[in-house]
């Protein structure tokens, strides 16, 4: 019995050590894949020509509302760095999906891009410029409604982050 009691309060302790920390809590069910079907079952890739495509998803428990790029607690998230076929324009996939705001080198948003994409991809930085920031249209499903795309013009590489908020 002492024991059981013991885990239990070193459980909680242990569980309320991260209730004051900024940063985002990811469970450890994780995925990352490089496959373009799997993630055709979360998002809308029709009519894209990928050559490659790096992604990672799953549930993130938040406690401030800092950072724009992560959804509200308690939901799940995607990540997807895709590269385009240098036949397709991105401007075309970013057509008729809202702009909402140009990110700059060294603010809380591109760190989280950048972090994200070396994580996932090979790229050194991503963001090197002042870059733009679109509502995430095209790749919306019901699965996941909500996000944003960030685009790098220079390289047909983009950037999508989903989340059900």
């Amino acid at each position: 019995m002492r024991v059981k009691v013991g885990l239990l309060f070193l459980g909680g302790l242990l569980g309320l050590s991260g209730c004051y920390s900024n940063k985002p809590k990811e469970s450890n069910f994780i995925e990352y894949s490089r496959s373009v079907e799997k993630l055709a079952l979360f998002v809308n890739l029709d009519g894209l020509e990928i050559e490659s495509v790096h992604w990672t998803s799953g549930p993130v428990i938040r406690e401030n509302e800092h950072d724009s790029f992560l959804p509200s607690s308690n939901d799940w998230w995607l990540s997807a760095v895709l590269d385009i076929s240098g036949e397709q324009k991105i401007e075309e996939i970013t057509k008729g999906c809202e702009f909402l705001y140009s990110i700059g080198v060294g603010n809380i948003d591109s760190d989280f891009v950048n972090d994200t994409i070396r994580k996932l991809t090979s790229n050194p930085k991503f963001v090197s410029t002042p870059i733009d920031v679109f509502d995430a249209c095209r790749f919306r499903s019901s699965a996941l409604p909500d996000g944003v795309l960030v685009k790098d013009a220079k390289s047909n590489q983009i950037f999508v982050r989903l989340f059900v908020n």
